[in-house]
């Protein structure tokens, strides 16, 4: 089975990279840190990706984990040149890929009065992390869901151990 991680420095990625190298799998990472758990052949720095993308290109993945938070900066990306996932979507498109998981956040109901979400209640992104997640998740439904299944979790929140 081969994964790719996309993003792989948060708690998350960590703990997914955990649950997959026990399931021996090949596991590979896109992101701007080296993740010591993986070998470093498998590794491809974000800022070098042009360069080192064929190093996967003739993989197939059956599952993509994109985990890339912009949660830091302030900045809106609702255009798509402020994107990371949008810089990443040409390369994404030459890989054979199964599935493509991305997480998203309960957020973008933040402005809700309800106790109660649902998937059909309506979608009121108020801070510019929630815009920023409902603005990737539109992007990932307009380019990739014509060539691979799309799953777009929007969590809640995340407590485990070393937390």
């Amino acid at each position: 089975m081969n994964i790719l991680v996309i993003g792989a420095n948060n708690f998350i990625a960590d703990e997914l990279i955990n649950y997959y190298l026990k399931k021996i799998c090949n596991i590979y990472i896109i992101s701007r840190r080296y993740n010591h758990k993986i070998e470093k052949k498998r590794f491809i720095n974000i800022n070098n990706l042009e360069e080192n993308i064929n190093s996967i290109s003739n993989l197939n993945f059956d599952c993509v984990f994109y985990f890339i938070n912009q949660k830091s900066s302030k900045k809106k990306i609702l255009k798509k040149d402020n994107s990371v996932l949008w810089s990443l979507i040409p390369f994404l498109k030459k890989l054979k890929i199964e599935k493509f998981i991305y997480f998203s956040s309960i957020s973008v109901y933040q402005g809700l009065k309800s106790e109660n979400i649902n998937s059909v209640d309506k979608i009121k992104p108020i801070s510019t992390y929630a815009m920023n997640k409902l603005f990737e998740e539109k992007l990932i439904i307009k380019e990739l869901s014509h060539f691979t299944n799309c799953i777009l979790l929007r969590i809640p929140m995340v407590i485990g151990k070393n937390m």
